[in-house]
């Protein structure tokens, strides 16, 4: 098989399996309806396959993410492997072509969770070995000058396990993507969540460049940046929701599970000796009645950047603002992030100090005596 003609033709995700979700695979893209019929038999000339999975504390041996290997036409082998050492590894055999890259990861936290890829662009010879310590938000990635195209078909058996458990239960979740994907900054809101700005309460998606925005101590702010990102709803990408009026909520909000949210009062001055501390909106959505889960495949999210970085209002509570937490002096590496459009000058004051953020079982304690 030879890569495709070369198209304008946009699809991205097409793939998502992850734990307790419905696997799901749809050529012409998630967002669309059901796909029924037969999975195609061609070259994914890009693309980008995502592994969700917990950076082991401790272990001796190999860790397997990924074990594939078919022989059909010509010998087909996709592999994933985090050493002990901290390296990680990903192979493509497809035939006589191979390529083997590696990744240092010996710096994130231990026994946290990661969201690896592996991009492609077989018209541009280049493939991208990267992850995400989503404890810390902090990217890595490697460039490698060369790539080569992925049938499709094989991608959905490593998703569906067809002929063998290609995915090790190692792997909480795996994304597929048909086009190259940016890298971290996928926290946010969904739309419709109304943001407090100089002109009253605004849908965050209708927000632009240059708009005051409310912030958390009742100042305004200009918004530098709006950033939009689409991601599979599965995983440690699912949306959670908040309903009103927990928390003075004025209405339900869509969240990302990552959004950090603020919260003050005498119990945090008195057991953390601050102000204020940020919670995960994941380590909230318990103490949530009825809280839930969206069940679109697809998720659009909305976060801000602000001139001056930290909190603004929306719908009753503060949402912690986005800072850049990669080195923006790499140029590669931040052309592969979705803050890649800015220019790096408008982010690097952005890099401050930001509340203290709770681990779960702070958030726990913190919101157990005042809920519970």
């Amino acid at each position: 098989m030879r890569c495709p003609k070369r198209t304008q033709k946009t699809v991205s995700w097409i793939g998502a399996k992850a734990r307790g979700q419905h696997t799901i695979f749809n050529p012409n893209g998630l967002q669309k309806t059901a796909f029924t019929g037969a999975i195609p038999r061609c070259l994914m000339p890009r693309g980008t396959i995502v592994v969700e999975t917990l950076f082991p504390d401790q272990f001796n041996q190999p860790l397997d993410l990924i074990d594939y290997e078919r022989w059909h036409e010509y010998r087909r082998s996709l592999h994933m492997v985090l050493g002990p050492n901290g390296r990680l590894w990903f192979a493509n055999e497809q035939g006589a072509n191979l390529i083997m890259p590696s990744l240092d990861l010996s710096a994130c936290e231990k026994d946290t969770p990661i969201r690896i890829s592996f991009a492609w662009d077989a018209y541009q010879k280049r493939s991208w070995l990267s992850a995400e310590d989503l404890a810390t938000g902090q990217i890595y990635s490697k460039t490698i000058k060369t790539a080569y195209a992925i049938p499709m078909d094989d991608v959905a058996r490593v998703l569906f396990g067809k002929d063998c458990q290609s995915i090790t239960p190692a792997v909480s979740a795996l994304f597929v993507s048909d086009q190259v994907e940016k890298l971290g900054y996928a926290s946010g809101l969904s739309s419709g969540a109304l943001v407090d700005t100089e002109n009253g309460p605004t849908p965050i998606e209708k927000l632009a460049h240059g708009d005051l925005v409310v912030t958390q101590d009742s100042d305004l702010s200009p918004l530098v940046a709006l950033i939009q990102s689409e991601v599979p709803n599965f995983g440690s990408y699912r949306c959670v929701e908040l309903r009103q009026p927990f928390q003075n909520l004025t209405q339900t909000l869509s969240v990302s599970k990552d959004t950090h949210i603020l919260t003050g009062g005498i119990d945090t001055e008195y057991q953390f000796g601050c102000e204020s501390v940020s919670l995960r909106a994941e380590h909230i959505a318990p103490f949530v009645p009825h809280s839930q889960v969206s069940g679109a495949p697809v998720a659009t999210r909305y976060h801000l950047i602000l001139q001056n970085s930290g909190a603004f209002k929306v719908a009753g509570i503060s949402v912690l603002s986005l800072t850049a937490r990669h080195n923006t002096r790499d140029i590669d590496l931040h052309s592969r992030t979705r803050l890649s459009h800015l220019d790096t000058n408008q982010l690097t004051h952005l890099q401050a100090s930001t509340p203290r953020l709770l681990h779960e079982h702070e958030a726990t304690a913190l919101l157990s005596d005042r809920y519970l």
